[in-house]
């Protein structure tokens, strides 16, 4: 059926109205003849025609209001929380719709009944206790059940959806990451950073080649986890980093401001490493003097505040988003496939100089996203201080 909140309104009932009155001329069907077979067993027996006829229309009534009660559904859901309030709204159009078919049912068993047969419905007031006492069981309350069920089983379709969606653009992140590193310009500098260690300090050359060995690695490796705790990306983005210190020399330095209770709070998987190549490609390559990038994590008001801050020539103004490229939009759309709408991506100035690029996003509970137990990839530790090269 959908949600009502989304395109035409008579678009959405015409499509409740496709399940509702077919069900509800079935249902009809099946109550005129077990009707008429009771009316026939007890002696009192009334047409067909009148049994039909009636049970007809009291669903038509019931199917033709569907979409509204499937409205009220929607708006004033029935949680633990607001089962009361919204409890009390629905009993209150309930009280509504039950006067209105009352009118209809006395209205239609009137005019449809023998004339030398008593109609069921010949005092109103027995027709109103009839309407007040059956038609909350028999109809209110099979369509709100029918509607939650609906809504149940679109929801569980949206997040299967959403997961094989996630699952898709986490196997091209891996590949993107991959192809980042390979470029040639950054393996060919790295290459030459490590020949040159060679000839000046042989463990320095080794360090370089077991951290280019664990990022690759890290990046092969990572399966077909989604989420990760955010300790795992700081050391991806770390070794990412400790290779760009050795090609930009003194040029770059590197800095963690992270609040501890941050490390184990789930993110999606390398949403941070092109993050912080940005930050190198758009602030420290342009840079003339020293550069400096630093990575901060901390909690603010419930949420997880990542930022990475560069001090290159910044952005301007009027650039906006026009500063994102490939990278930083696939880790919007990354973040739209994993919180909807439920997270903030942005660029700004860091002052006269710099960049700030800052995500935020909602700290979910590992149970709501259904990561299990993440794979953590062991981290060679960074030396404090690396031999530079050319």
């Amino acid at each position: 059926m959908g949600d009502p909140s989304s395109g035409s309104l008579v678009r959405w009932c015409w499509r409740v109205w496709q399940w509702s009155f077919p069900l509800g001329a079935v249902f009809a069907l099946l109550s005129a003849a077990r009707d008429y077979g009771v009316s026939v067993k007890v002696g009192t027996p009334m047409p067909l025609q009148y049994w039909v006829v009636g049970h007809l229309a009291v669903f038509a009534f019931w199917s033709f209001f569907a979409p509204l009660i499937l409205w009220l559904m929607w708006r004033f859901p029935l949680g633990r929380r607001t089962w009361l309030r919204n409890g009390a709204m629905h009993l209150v159009f309930y009280f509504a719709l039950a006067c209105l078919y009352s009118v209809h049912y006395w209205a239609v068993d009137t005019w449809q009944t023998p004339a030398n047969a008593k109609p069921l419905s010949a005092e109103f007031l027995q027709t109103l206790y009839i309407a007040f006492s059956g038609g909350l069981i028999r109809y209110y309350g099979p369509i709100l059940v029918g509607g939650y069920v609906a809504m149940y089983y679109a929801q569980l379709q949206e997040q299967e959806l959403r997961s094989a969606t996630l699952a898709t653009e986490l196997a091209q992140a891996q590949l993107r990451a991959l192809k980042m590193q390979l470029q040639p310009h950054f393996l060919f500098n790295t290459l030459h950073s490590i020949s040159t260690l060679v000839h000046t300090n042989a463990d320095g050359a080794d360090r370089m080649i077991a951290q280019l060995s664990d990022l690759l690695r890290a990046a092969l490796n990572g399966d077909a986890v989604e989420f990760v705790p955010l300790r795992q990306e700081l050391d991806f983005a770390e070794k990412y980093l400790a290779i760009e210190q050795t090609r930009f020399s003194d040029r770059l330095m590197v800095g963690f401001d992270v609040a501890p209770e941050t490390l184990e709070v789930p993110v999606p998987y390398l949403i941070l490493q092109p993050i912080v190549e940005n930050a190198v490609r758009h602030g420290i390559s342009k840079n003339v003097g020293a550069g400096k990038i630093v990575v901060g994590a901390h909690v603010s008001e419930g949420r997880l505040v990542i930022r990475v801050t560069d001090n290159g020539p910044g952005i301007s103004e009027a650039e906006g988003l026009t500063r994102e490229g490939v990278g930083l939009k696939n880790t919007r759309a990354r973040l739209e496939q994993a919180y909807a709408e439920r997270f903030e991506l942005r660029l700004s100035r860091a002052g006269k100089h710099g960049t700030v690029a800052e995500m935020i996003l909602p700290i979910a509970v590992r149970s709501e996203i259904e990561a299990g137990e993440a794979r953590l990839f062991p981290v060679a530790q960074i030396p404090p201080h690396i031999p530079q090269g050319a």
